[in-house]
């Protein structure tokens, strides 16, 4: 059985892709282990917690990435990366609620700057994506469940569909 680290990235490779493809930017998964980037990005950076499940994430962006993905002409990259980061964990949120799994999010920060790395408890590996245009984004996604949590399987009739009002 896949550990569930594991389950919880494909899941967040899903939904970042989903989210920005909706956005009309495509991303392709790619493995990347060289060292951190010397691009501009600009970072959202969301915390959640739960009964069964809490962490953070950190969504890496160039300013071109978020230019092409906002709907919003000349729309602020620091609002529009905090926007990112709060519907990329939307979407996390609702294929773990599929799971049994319901995380609760805080408000999103926003940082920028060179040379990003991240130092996170736990074996924590960014995931990274790349568009055709050779702009990468990444993705750490920090998280901590008790010891022995199992991810159930997913029940899609228990979770809402993007864009539905839930309340919980």
């Amino acid at each position: 059985m896949p550990e569930v680290r594991d389950q919880v990235r494909e899941l967040a490779v899903q939904a970042c892709q989903a989210l920005f493809g909706e956005y009309g930017v495509e991303l392709t998964s790619i493995e990347r282990q060289d060292a951190p980037t010397v691009q501009m990005l600009y970072c959202g950076i969301l915390g959640f917690t739960g009964d069964e499940m809490r962490g953070s994430a950190v969504l890496a962006a160039t300013k071109q990435t978020l230019v092409d993905s906002n709907p919003i002409q000349g729309g602020s990259p620091r609002d529009w990366i905090a926007e990112l980061v709060n519907q990329f964990l939307g979407r996390l949120k609702l294929r773990l609620m599929a799971r049994k799994v319901i995380i609760y999010l805080a408000t999103p920060v926003v940082l920028r700057g060179e040379h990003l790395s991240l130092e996170a408890r736990g074996p924590v590996k960014p995931l990274w994506f790349q568009r055709a245009n050779g702009d990468t984004l990444g993705l750490w996604l920090d998280l901590e469940t008790p010891e022995g949590f199992v991810l159930a399987e997913a029940d899609q009739e228990q979770a809402p569909e993007v864009g539905e009002f839930t309340l919980l």
